[in-house]
């Protein structure tokens, strides 16, 4: 076209010039359209999450309600709906929370240093044991991480399947506190053993007439 239009006389050195400045300035002003389509295309590609599925992306939480190529629709678990850009997604960790069948619960006891720790880890154990939703395999698992400065302090891994995650993991503390109280097992409190002594009266004395 420009071979045309510079053998018919026109001069297109100018032409050039403005088509030059123009594609730079509409580049700039699409820079961040152009990057959330790249950036949808290789979602769309590489497929690291699906609709319906809970992801962590971009700093958000909840559900993938639609996939676009500009950006993604996320509900939230207090519903509010968020069009998060790709181009954010895609320069960030993405945690699908959907995409494994089975999923580990943590929750933590504190068994005090008077109590039989072997007794409450049985009891612990048999109550993961006991319920419903946690697998047989892999087994769950009770275990000491830590010895506190009041406390011992007993972390309890159950396995489940996912869609079961969220009601274990907002059961099981309540689960844990209830059956410690059934076994009689006290939960501890931070504390703290203070020694007195008496004060130091020992000194040189003064008498009546300041000697």
């Amino acid at each position: 076209l420009f071979a045309g239009l510079s053998f018919i006389g026109v001069q297109t050195t100018t032409l050039l010039a403005s088509l030059g400045v123009a594609g730079l300035v509409v580049g700039f002003a699409l820079q961040d359209s152009i990057s959330n389509l790249f950036a949808g295309i290789a979602i769309l590609a590489s497929r690291p999450y699906d609709v319906d599925d809970t992801v962590e992306a971009a700093g958000v939480v909840g559900r993938v309600r639609a996939m676009g190529l500009w950006n993604t629709t996320i509900v939230t678990f207090d519903a509010r709906r968020l069009l998060v850009p790709n181009r954010n997604i895609w320069g960030s960790n993405v945690e699908n929370r959907s995409a494994e069948t089975n999923r580990r619960v943590e929750a933590v006891a504190r068994i005090g240093y008077d109590t039989d720790l072997q007794h409450a880890m049985v009891v612990l154990q048999q109550l993961l044991e006991g319920d419903p939703r946690v697998l047989d395999e892999p087994a769950p698992t009770v275990w000491v991480s830590r010895l506190a400065e009041s406390w011992v302090e007993v972390k309890l891994w159950p396995w489940v399947k996912t869609e079961d995650w969220w009601s274990m993991y907002s059961d099981l503390p309540r689960l844990v506190r209830l059956r410690l109280a059934e076994e009689g097992i006290e939960v501890p409190v931070p504390r703290r053993d203070v020694t007195t002594r008496p004060a130091d009266v020992s000194g040189p004395r003064q008498g009546p007439d300041g000697g």
